[in-house]
């Protein structure tokens, strides 16, 4: 096969963002108890995690630019055409699906920061039912897309016949196959 064996994908901030994220959204959704300090902090983590990777979406690596993804009706054409005939670039980035999902998770983290930091630290409001409602089904719908994001990887390496999983681990993606 012509080619390099292996090309850079994720850097180091992007994976490191990617996997806090999903230990926070685990840990807080199935394992800390709603309120309790430990569920606080790791919010604040998640929230932290966010705003770190929305810097590095100015100043970051190729793929880690927010330019580099922007969604376009165009890009979606492109994206689809190489998806139905498995010729998925080895050195693309996010998709524009792809790219949407990571704007949603950011909007629903930031929902959940606000409306944890709001009920939890503000005395007049804590109880606020507004408040809990909006936070618990930001909760579930960022548990939600984490499903669809998941499912969606799964697809997409498949039927694109691209690595998506060992590149967010190690940093690079191997030829499919």
């Amino acid at each position: 096969m012509n080619g390099p064996a292996s090309v850079e994908i994720w850097d180091p901030v992007v994976r490191g963002f990617h996997w806090t994220l999903a230990t926070a959204v685990l840990v807080d959704y199935w394992v800390t108890d709603p309120g309790s300090d430990l569920h606080n902090w790791i919010g604040y983590l998640a929230a932290a995690a966010v705003a770190v990777r929305i810097v590095w979406g100015f100043v970051g690596t190729r793929h880690a630019r927010f330019a580099s993804f922007a969604p376009s009706r165009a890009r979606l054409h492109e994206h689809l055409a190489a998806l139905q005939t498995r010729t998925v670039p080895l050195d693309s980035g996010h998709n524009p699906v792809g790219a949407l999902m990571i704007y949603a998770v950011f909007l629903l983290v930031a929902v959940l920061t606000v409306t944890g930091w709001l009920h939890e630290e503000i005395d007049a409001l804590f109880g606020n039912a507004f408040l809990q409602e909006t936070h618990e089904l930001a909760a579930h719908a960022l548990w939600l897309c984490a499903i669809v994001h998941v499912a969606s990887v799964l697809v997409v390496q498949y039927v694109g016949r691209i690595e998506l999983v060992r590149p967010m681990i190690t940093g690079r993606r191997r030829p499919w196959g």
